[in-house]
């Protein structure tokens, strides 16, 4: 198949599609959020994404979200009508959204899954809620971010002594309507501040809000905070500490924002809030805490400080399940059988 990308959410999903064999084009002009980012107009980045598909005639075209805040809360989109116009060019369209399910309202208020064929989602459970129904493309699947087969596990001995490690931002409350605000549980903030009290020593990885109160952190925090975490150097935090704590900003039946896949794809130790469905897929591999339950999650990682050999288990066992089941190979081989599924006769050249 010939596969054109409007972006994507890592490059080794590309990577991987064309390791299968398959030509994946991804022209500079196609890339949204590198338009987003300079500025280009959504009317111009439209113009550029069809000529880019009239010109490669692609089998499929994957659309990676296509929306995104700007300045001052000013929301850049593609727009979706260029979408239904491409319906007449390209045989598939398949749109792949890993923000689910707290951007969920915003998306398809953007109409951005309507003109596709398959909705690629990191939240499967979107279709339980009642304002969302008969407003989505044909058909919804599950599609989890995944692991890197090309990255190999590094492990920074300096970080060892880390017990309760967070990565990420300061969530401490659901994103204003109209994003999706229900299920919120844990303030991050909050759990950075009882493990201190416990005596337990955290890091914290992210933006610079983690020490701005207005922002949800606390300027106390700031000898735990440890800065902005560069995307390459991702796995070698989660498989360094001692233990990574997952929570989600709100609730989602199956939705898995990636942390679970990238701490056990690196090696590394989760504990993670029990949220639905997640435990049914990664099991033993992780410890899993009631959502908002600080005490829970803190006296996990207690126990594994304590019980090198249930986290030396954790590690290898996690890993493994990771490498079996959600690598971008996995993610690269179901998109293209979904593009295969998805074709439509020929349209109209």
């Amino acid at each position: 198949m010939r596969i054109l990308f409007a972006g994507t959410p890592s490059a080794a999903l590309p990577r991987d599609v064309a390791r299968l064999g398959h030509e994946v084009l991804f022209p500079a002009e196609t890339d949204w959020w590198a338009a987003m980012q300079a500025g280009v107009p959504p009317d111009r980045y439209a113009d550029a994404l069809w000529a880019a598909c009239k010109a490669a005639r692609p089998d499929a075209l994957v659309v990676h979200k296509g929306w995104h805040w700007w300045h001052e809360r000013e929301r850049w989109a593609v727009p979706a009508e260029v979408l239904w116009g491409l319906r007449k060019l390209v045989p598939a369209i398949l749109y792949l959204c890993a923000d689910d399910p707290a951007a969920t309202p915003v998306t398809i208020a953007l109409g951005l899954p309507a003109p596709c064929d398959v909705w690629l989602t990191t939240c499967p459970g979107i279709v339980d809620a009642p304002l969302h129904a008969g407003r989505y493309c044909a058909r919804i699947e599950e599609f989890w971010l995944a692991w890197d087969e090309d990255v190999r596990p590094q492990v920074d001995p300096e970080l060892a002594g880390v017990q309760v490690a967070l990565t990420g931002h300061p969530y401490y409350r659901p994103f204003p309507a109209p994003h999706y605000q229900l299920g919120f549980a844990t303030v991050r903030r909050d759990l950075v501040r009882r493990a201190i009290e416990c005596g337990l020593r955290p890091g914290i990885w992210g933006p610079s809000t983690w020490t701005e109160e207005s922002q949800g952190g606390d300027p106390k925090l700031a000898a735990w905070y440890r800065g902005w975490l560069d995307p390459s150097q991702i796995h070698v935090v989660h498989g360094s500490v001692g233990a990574c704590v997952g929570t989600h900003l709100v609730e989602g039946r199956r939705y898995e924002s990636g942390r679970c896949v990238w701490t056990l794809g690196a090696g590394g130790v989760l504990v993670h809030e029990l949220r639905p469905g997640l435990a049914d897929e990664f099991g033993d591999a992780a410890l899993w805490f009631r959502p908002g339950d600080i005490e829970g999650a803190l006296s996990l990682c207690e126990r594994l400080s304590a019980d090198h050999e249930l986290s030396a288990r954790m590690r290898a066992e996690g890993r493994a399940l990771v490498l079996e089941r959600h690598t971008w190979v996995h993610r690269a081989a179901r998109l293209v059988e979904l593009a295969e599924e998805a074709r439509r006769p020929a349209p109209y050249h």
